[in-house]
């Protein structure tokens, strides 16, 4: 249970819901740009998890289980029937997407997964996160951050912003330097959907559509993902970017979603 004052949350616009997740390390005001142009035509939430941004802090959020629970009872508060809303979630959120439809039977009319890998793969990332953890604890918050948004952009968005990188790292290392654990039990959450989806098998019950990064240079392979697609029978789109596709793609990632979100309008969006 958690105060609904404790969450840092946005929820505007009226018609069909859209609700969009937040990546790992992401926090809501990075879905501002697409928010506010969604909420013209929609009614859209976005928010901070437990642990990011501009909302409570808990060490008891280390597991994926507890963010659907948190997911479930946010929803609930708000009044939002996800029957009837379409999700977004990238990478983390993606993957909290599959646990929540898959594991938890949360009922969506349509997902929409950006930087997501096949499920069969998530026992490979554990030595990923233990790393992570370990450069955080380790090597300093700081070095953890400069690494993090070097692996999570391409190559070509990099070229010429060295200072972009170190502004970035500055800001993290000022919102978490004095919350070293929150980042910790962010990274234990993603680590444990391993053990949360055992023998779940991706059949979802719901249309299910997949944008990925070219030039992903996370734990997304996107040399699987052409075979995943296909495994898993869905809509496939491709951007040239790296894992950070709504940061280096806004307008692309955004013409892609208003694609697909016409399908389920009744006249269609002028």
């Amino acid at each position: 249970m958690f105060d609904l004052k404790q969450v840092h949350f946005y929820l505007e616009g009226e018609g069909q819901c859209i609700i969009l997740m937040n990546g790992q390390f992401m926090e809501a005001d990075a879905w501002l740009e697409i928010f506010e142009d969604l909420k013209r035509f929609y009614r859209v939430l976005i928010f901070d998890f437990p642990n990011q941004g501009k909302s409570f802090y808990s060490d008891a959020y280390d597991s994926i289980g507890n963010y659907c629970d948190f997911f479930i009872e946010l929803t609930q508060k708000l009044h939002i029937d996800t029957k009837e809303a379409i999700a977004v979630g990238m990478s983390f959120g993606g993957n909290l997407i599959k646990a929540l439809t898959l594991k938890c039977k949360v009922t969506f009319k349509a997902v929409i997964l950006g930087g997501v890998g096949p499920l069969r793969f998530r026992r490979s990332f554990c030595e990923d996160y233990d790393y992570m953890i370990d450069i955080l604890v380790k090597g300093g918050i700081d070095n953890f951050a400069r690494m993090y948004y070097q692996s999570v952009f391409s190559p070509q968005y990099l070229a010429g912003k060295e200072s972009m990188i170190e502004y970035a790292v500055d800001k993290f290392v000022e919102k978490y330097g004095n919350r070293v654990n929150a980042l910790v039990c962010l990274i234990k959450a993603a680590r444990s959907i391993g053990n949360f989806m055992d023998n779940v098998v991706e059949q979802y019950q719901c249309d299910v559509y997949l944008i990925s990064a070219r030039y992903d240079s996370t734990y997304v392979n996107f040399d699987t993902i052409e075979e995943y697609v296909r495994d898993i029978n869905v809509k496939h789109y491709v951007l040239d970017s790296g894992h950070a596709m709504i940061a280096e793609n806004t307008y692309e990632f955004l013409t892609i979603v208003y694609e697909i979100l016409e399908q389920y309008d009744e006249e269609g969006v002028e």
